[in-house]
């Protein structure tokens, strides 16, 4: 029990901090989103699981003379599961997204991070129903709003990046008990880089970015 309210208060704490330093009308739309999420039709089955984990965020495109290596990031949030056998599967996440971004020759480079709330609404399967054993699949869009850049060498900032960015997830879900695991794998289709004034960043511009992420919650 101290487990899952530790998860819960990080998560409206870390979810409202990053809503509280948005612009007027995307802090009322992500408000919406917030509401909907947390009002429970009666009518509906509703499993309801907030969740912590990690992820790795990796660009399709490989440039020559810019070395790209993905770091681990984190995510925290909750997702709402309708229905059983089949089921519906929207959710809210703070995440950053890590990496590390040098030019050859430049000196320029190093490690940075980007804000975002990601909110994946997914459908899915039950593959294997138990009563104590759960093994599932989804997929679905993925929709995520940037809200803060790293201090980085390169001087990106929120101006040089996209949002949104969109993206479409394929996962897998392992149900024990009241832990569930999810795993899935997003492919980007949207470019991360907007803009850029640096010529060897060119080419990263038709880069959208593909991420890895594994959660882990607790059943309510």
């Amino acid at each position: 029990m101290t487990i899952l309210i530790t998860l819960c208060v990080l998560c409206a704490y870390s979810v409202r901090s990053v809503v509280n330093n948005l612009g007027g009308k995307l802090k009322k739309i992500i408000t919406v989103l917030i509401l909907y999420l947390t009002v429970i039709p009666a009518s509906a089955q509703l499993t309801v699981t907030p969740q912590v984990g990690i992820n790795g965020a990796f660009l399709t495109n490989e440039v020559t003379g810019v070395a790209y290596d993905a770091e681990l990031g984190y995510q925290i949030g909750v997702n709402l599961r309708f229905g059983d056998f089949f089921h519906v599967q929207p959710g809210i996440y703070y995440e950053t997204l890590k990496k590390s971004l040098t030019l050859a020759g430049t000196g320029l480079g190093g490690d940075f991070s980007n804000g975002y709330i990601n909110i994946p609404v997914l459908v899915g399967v039950k593959l294997i129903p138990l009563r104590v054993f759960d093994l599932r699949i989804n997929t679905g869009l993925s929709f995520s709003l940037l809200t803060s850049v790293g201090d980085n060498d390169l001087g990106l900032t929120k101006d040089d990046l996209n949002s949104p960015l969109w993206g479409w997830i394929i996962g897998v879900g392992l149900d024990f008990v009241f832990i569930s695991t999810d795993i899935s794998y997003e492919f980007g289709f949207t470019n991360v880089i907007e803009t850029v004034d640096i010529e060897l960043l060119d080419d990263v511009i038709e880069s959208k970015a593909n991420i890895l992420r594994v959660n882990v919650g607790i059943r309510l």
